[in-house]
């Protein structure tokens, strides 16, 4: 507690709040891609501005519980999610199915592969914890396309949340463009 996420920036942009958590800047909302894809946080959850980048090679963010990216600390009910937006391809690109995911993790185990609209969703059994400490090994990761972009994303959250399951997978659909 008090700690906010170990992602957070140290930069001269982020402060500390009372109790020596680092705040980092932060929006419900920002644009990737050089301003062709808006990118809007789920409700309670901030993008933090800090982890933005906008750029030729691609875009990306990393998002949290508003409250963890204000040095409050983390629980069991929050989440982490990356969301990373390819450079503009040739031509509209085929959205890519559960199947590509398994391959594109390989040789990860899968756990459980779906799809949710235009989202193909994986749920990985090892490496969500290499992304913030309190973060279980499993995690679920997902893709789409809009226009010619590909668009990725990451869920990662605590042992024993309530997004680890179905209601995670829900979270990233309801998210996703």
């Amino acid at each position: 507690g008090g700690e906010g996420f170990s992602f957070a920036s140290k930069k001269a942009s982020a402060t500390q709040n009372a109790s020596g958590g680092v705040v980092v800047p932060k929006s419900t909302q920002t644009t990737l891609a050089r301003g062709s894809v808006k990118l809007k946080a789920p409700k309670g959850y901030c993008i933090d501005e800090s982890s933005v980048s906008s750029g030729l090679q691609g875009s990306s963010a990393l998002l949290a519980k508003c409250s963890s990216l204000d040095g409050k600390g983390a629980g069991n009910d929050t989440a982490v999610m990356s969301v990373q937006v390819s450079p503009r391809r040739g031509d509209a690109g085929k959205a890519p199915a559960p199947q590509d995911l398994v391959l594109a993790v390989a040789p990860n185990k899968i756990l459980q592969s779906k799809q949710k609209g235009a989202l193909s969703l994986v749920q990985v059994a090892t490496g969500g914890d290499e992304v913030f400490k309190p973060a279980d090994p499993v995690h679920w990761r997902g893709a789409s396309v809009l226009d010619t972009r590909l668009v990725m994303f990451g869920l990662f959250v605590p042992e024993g949340s309530a997004l680890h399951g179905p209601a995670g997978a829900a979270l990233l659909a309801a998210f996703a463009p």
